[in-house]
């Protein structure tokens, strides 16, 4: 799932149709990239709260070898078995798409 369709931060930043079905945005969106390399640099974890945020970068990289860097703060709660039941990240598309680099 995409996480709730009422987040308007969340379509605006996907650039999806909300009415879209999930299926056409993976094959849109997702179906094109070959990898995914994740990269947390910090972490803040509330000891009082189920509520995690992270720092990091994720670099996409595609079948040619090109790939964008793209530098997010990740906020994520999980339930009383660790099971993740809301993930928000914040980031600029327009510095992911400066990182581009070509393959």
């Amino acid at each position: 799932m995409w996480g709730d369709r009422a987040d308007p931060g969340l379509r605006g930043l996907l650039r999806c149709d909300p009415n879209r079905r999930p299926e056409t945005v993976e094959t849109q969106a997702i179906a094109p990239i070959a990898t995914f390399e994740f990269e947390i640099s910090d972490s803040f974890a509330n000891p009082d709260s189920n509520t995690c945020a992270n720092i990091g970068r994720i670099r996409t990289s595609f079948a040619d070898g090109s790939h964008t860097t793209t530098e997010l703060i990740m906020v994520y709660v999980v339930d009383e078995a660790g099971l993740v039941t809301s993930m928000k990240a914040f980031w600029e598309p327009e510095r992911t798409m400066a990182s581009f680099q070509q393959g």
